[in-house]
């Protein structure tokens, strides 16, 4: 984490990053879209139909902060492979081609001042190696909900740690990517430590790790001190401390769950990133603190 957010000011706001709508390949409108996600609780919700920027307009009718967004796809000749990126605060670019590649596609979007996320990097087939040269890429989904139930591949865990083992450095998020065919609302969202209820604190805190992401348990706290590893939590059956290659820690509960977690720091650890589990399987996931 470029930052803490359990040490930062401000409120916590929930929302979703990742959901299509009739405007693209989702079956919702966007007003059901809008005022299903108000209906539960979440603060902030990006629409991100394919290479079109759907309207915030009914997000904010339904109460809750939109944020402009777009998912970019095409495919990359360098990897010989299709990429989908999610642009989080677009402000220009209303219409983006396909055929891009990834870098380009960046670029784009980049230059126009918004978040990238790449997109269910396991269920497109992406290489650690292939995703190395990439520039300005902000963040990758750890967990996505429609590709997890369409063939089980939503989640990215040895991607992720590949990419940092070689020194990357992104957040990772948890998202639904509801196209709602299916029960893929729900989730997997953020939890954002904002100080202003705008779209431009939601992306700056995609960008520097103001968030964690989570289907369910709570982060309180997770800082390291004196080469001690300092967790807080609501109540959760394990916490995995992973790291570089096989270092990295288990803590498991003595009588169930608990909610206070701490391990020693071994050596060695090029970073140090939490997979909370609670008893019923649902995780949250912290941004990697750089050791």
């Amino acid at each position: 984490m470029s930052v803490n957010p359990f040490t930062l000011p401000g409120e916590w706001l929930k929302g979703n990053t990742h959901c299509h709508t009739t405007e693209s390949d989702g079956e919702k409108s966007p007003e059901a879209v809008a005022d299903w996600y108000a209906g539960h609780g979440y603060d902030f919700l990006s629409i991100t139909d394919h290479r079109i920027l759907t309207s915030t307009r009914e997000i904010e009718r339904a109460g809750m902060i939109g944020v402009p967004g777009m998912e970019l796809n095409g495919w990359d000749d360098a990897s010989d492979c299709e990429y989908h990126m999610v642009a989080l605060g677009l402000k220009n670019v209303e219409v983006a081609p396909p055929g891009r590649s990834l870098q380009e596609a960046i670029n784009l979007v980049k230059d126009d001042g918004a978040a990238t996320i790449l997109a269910h990097p396991y269920w497109l087939g992406y290489e650690p190696e292939w995703l190395a040269p990439i520039k300005e890429l902000d963040a990758l989904e750890m967990f996505n909900a429609t590709c997890q139930l369409l063939n089980g591949k939503g989640y990215s865990p040895q991607i992720i740690d590949g990419l940092l083992a070689q020194g990357m450095k992104f957040t990772l998020i948890a998202a639904d990517d509801a196209h709602w065919r299916s029960a893929d609302s729900g989730k997997a969202w953020l939890q954002v430590k904002a100080q202003e209820r705008d779209a431009a604190a939601i992306g700056e805190a995609v960008i520097t790790g103001a968030f964690y992401a989570t289907q369910g348990p709570e982060i309180y706290d997770f800082r390291i001190e004196e080469k001690r590893v300092v967790v807080k939590t609501s109540p959760v059956a394990e916490v995995r401390f992973t790291s570089w290659r096989k270092k990295g820690q288990v803590a498991r509960a003595e009588d169930g769950e608990q909610t206070e977690w701490e391990v020693a720091l071994r050596g060695g650890e090029k970073y140090v990133r939490l997979e909370c589990v609670a008893a019923d399987g649902s995780m949250a996931w912290s941004n990697p603190i750089y050791v």
